[in-house]
Order: structure tokens, then sequence, then C-alpha cells
């Protein structure tokens, strides 16, 4: 399996959220992530601002703890600070005070919406974060049907700046009959930006980035899985 992909959606810190809730499931998840080919995972909790309250404290314990064991065991990995913001009407201003990891510590945020969110909600939620200093990476853009209209995936893209994200096991998934010709559309259309793997634990939502990765190498060219798992990646990180 290639090596060197790079995760910038992954649920991998312990006792945050609903990843692994105990320091032995991050590190099956780590170990997971490697034999995937994954050589940097930006670590993203879910932060929901002004629903729940969001443990600073706990989430740079897990982060450096994660750290410390992957440096232990001699990983090829590197771990990285973000988070997976809920959009709501709090989300801005903890933006502004700088309560919310950025991916990679940059000017990139990962978004998600309530599936049924409307497409100029989307666009709204874009403006406001722009106007924050900050880019908005939307979350398993896949799930979202208000997109799966025309080309709103590409004005996304052109008008608001928007980068499109969508998970790896929802692109190996072809029996979702409806789900797998819009994303070979989106995909012929080269309407996404990045692949990630959305990872919570190894059995049921584990990372496969990699085999996504082959897949995608099979069916667009390597060139397409350069540029969605590792070379837009790295950009949005500043790598």
């Amino acid at each position: 399996m290639m090596q060197g992909w790079v995760d910038i959606h992954h649920h991998l810190l312990h006792r945050m959220d609903d990843g692994p809730q105990s320091m032995d499931e991050m590190m099956q998840m780590l170990h997971a992530a490697v034999a995937q080919g994954v050589s940097c995972i930006v670590a993203t909790p879910h932060i929901q601002p002004g629903m729940v309250a969001f443990d600073q404290g706990q989430y740079q314990r897990s982060l450096q703890e994660t750290r410390q064991y992957a440096q232990l065991m001699g990983l090829p990995v590197t771990i990285l600070p973000g988070a997976e913001i809920y959009y709501t009407t709090m989300t801005r201003s903890m933006l502004y005070r700088g309560d919310i990891p950025r991916l990679g510590n940059g000017h990139y945020v990962l978004v998600e919406f309530h599936p049924h969110v409307s497409f100029d909600g989307i666009c709204r939620a874009a403006v406001h974060i722009a106007n924050t200093g900050n880019t908005m990476v939307l979350a398993h853009g896949e799930r979202y049907r208000c997109l799966r209209f025309g080309s709103r995936l590409d004005r996304l893209r052109q008008d608001y700046r928007v980068v499109i994200q969508v998970n790896a096991d929802a692109m190996l998934q072809p029996e979702n009959v409806f789900t797998s010709r819009w994303l070979r559309k989106a995909m012929d259309n080269e309407w996404i930006d990045v692949i990630a793997s959305d990872a919570h634990d190894v059995q049921q939502r584990p990372c496969v980035l990699g085999d996504c990765a082959a897949y995608i190498e099979k069916n667009w060219g390597i060139e397409a899985a350069e540029r969605l798992c590792r070379i837009t990646p790295l950009r949005l990180i500043g790598g």
C-alpha cells in the first residue's frame, strides 16, 4: 500500500467525544491509520459551540498523550491539532476569541452542519467564517442533500472559497446507488477537494483512507489520488 496520506478529519483523541473512549482504543486507531499508509493525522474532536462545553484541558492532555505514544512506538506519523465544528450562532464568536482549534493551527476550519441544512445556510456560514479570517472546510460533503442539485458544490468552491471534504468510506460504498452516482459526477468534474477518513474507531467507522486512495487511483488516476489524499490536505495544514 502506498504511504504518505494526510488525514485532516480523524476522531483520534481519547475521552473527547464519540471517538475512542480509552488510550487502548486510541492506540488501536493509530496503528490502523499507519497500516493504511497515513503519515499525518489532524485530530478533530467534535465541538458544538453554545451547546456542549469544550474541555480544553482534556483536549490538550489527549493530544499530548497520543503524540507521546506515537513517539514511544516509533510510528511514522505526525499528529496535529484541529476540530470538527458543528455550526451554530456561537461559532463566529469562538473563532474570534481563538477558542476553536483550526486545522494544524492554520486558517482552515472543519465545519459540519445538520444533514437537512439549506444551501443558503451553508453559504451564509461560509461568509461568516471568512469574516473571522478563516476558510471553511465542509466536513463530509456527501451528507447534505441540498448540494446534490446542479453544480452547487462548484458554486460553493468558486463563489465562497469553501473546501469540499468527502469521507473515504462513502467513496467505497457503491451499493448506495444515489450517493455513488453523485460522487462519481463530483469526481469527474473535480468538485471534491479532499478525501478524509472521519474515523471514530477500528470496527464500525475505521480509517480506510489508504483503501480509498487506491480506489481513486484505479478509477481516476494517481494524480487524483495524490491531489485528494496528500497534496491538498498538506496545503490546508501549511505543508
